[in-house]
């Protein structure tokens, strides 16, 4: 059994080694141990064997062969700035970077890839409901620095202001529209956004090909189709079906919300697909780790 350590960029991801290992225990359903099938185990200490590193770490690693480490990015490339200085560290240490797209200037080593981010847990999926009383959510957040930050709060006071559509609104965002509006139920606990909703607007914070953020995985946990705008490749990864796709052209998008909202069951998906995908095959990350470090192998 090979023996798993993820180093954390703190800068980003404010948590440690085990922290980080108990967030993938607790999305993939491992077990107390933090091992699966007996193939691998995640471990906080140095007796590890192999490694990952989270957005630009650059831990001092044991002397292990660079295609015993992994690199996977939780922001994308405009957020993370890749410099020279993190070119060579990877280009050292790293025998693969899975990264929302490859960079120009990147080493051979980079990917676009899904990068396995966090999600809500594995248990929830027990926990869905079948026959949803509203049609359609929609967060935003206060933050307004990022483009699908902006974009979000833009759609969404258009939609309030030039219609009539009952789409709930919910996160901080909802204290910058000064208006009073039934239809605005501010901050949210949980899932609330996806257990009762047919579909939920899912604007990512970039536009990029393979960055897949919980914006998208926690709703179709939930049979909640997102009308989704953010990874290009998403139907790669999880089906053609997955999601409704929006463009990032307010009046398109605007006129794809509206057919959605009046004809429900046109876009009706079966998210079967997207969840064995996302819980059981390609994008579960026990079953990226024995692909990518040669674990499914006979004995």
């Amino acid at each position: 059994m090979i023996r798993i350590r993820i180093f954390p960029d703190h800068h980003y991801i404010q948590c440690t080694s085990q922290n980080a290992a108990d967030n993938y225990r607790n999305v993939c359903g491992l077990d107390a141990n933090c091992s699966y099938n007996g193939k691998f185990i995640l471990v906080s200490d140095n007796s590890y064997t192999h490694a990952i590193v989270l957005n630009k770490a650059k831990p001092q690693l044991k002397s292990i062969p660079k295609a015993h480490v992994l690199g996977l990015a939780f922001e994308s490339n405009q957020f993370l700035k890749w410099n020279k200085e993190d070119y060579a560290y990877l280009d050292e240490y790293v025998g693969k970077y899975f990264a929302s797209s490859v960079p120009d200037d990147a080493p051979t080593l980079f990917q676009s890839h899904y990068t396995y981010m966090w999600h809500c847990q594995k248990r929830s999926v027990r926990n869905v409901k079948h026959n949803k009383q509203h049609t359609m959510s929609f967060m935003v957040s206060d933050r307004v620095f990022l483009p699908g930050h902006i974009y979000r709060l833009h759609l969404a006071a258009k939609i309030l202001s030039e219609t009539d559509m009952d789409i709930h609104f919910y996160g901080s965002g909802c204290k910058l529209f000064e208006i009073k509006d039934t239809r605005i139920k501010g901050r949210f606990e949980d899932y609330i956004l996806f257990e009762d909703y047919k579909f939920t607007v899912a604007i990512c914070n970039y536009p990029t090909e393979s960055l897949v953020t919980e914006k998208f995985t926690d709703p179709i946990t939930f049979d909640c189709v997102p009308i989704h705008y953010g990874a290009s490749k998403i139907n790669k990864y999880f089906g053609d079906r997955c999601c409704i796709e929006l463009t990032g052209d307010t009046e398109h998008d605007l006129a794809v919300i509206k057919d959605v909202y009046n004809n429900p069951d046109n876009y009706n998906y079966d998210m079967t697909y997207a969840k064995q995908q996302l819980y059981e095959s390609y994008c579960y990350f026990p079953e990226m780790i024995c692909r990518e470090f040669n674990l499914n192998r006979p004995l």
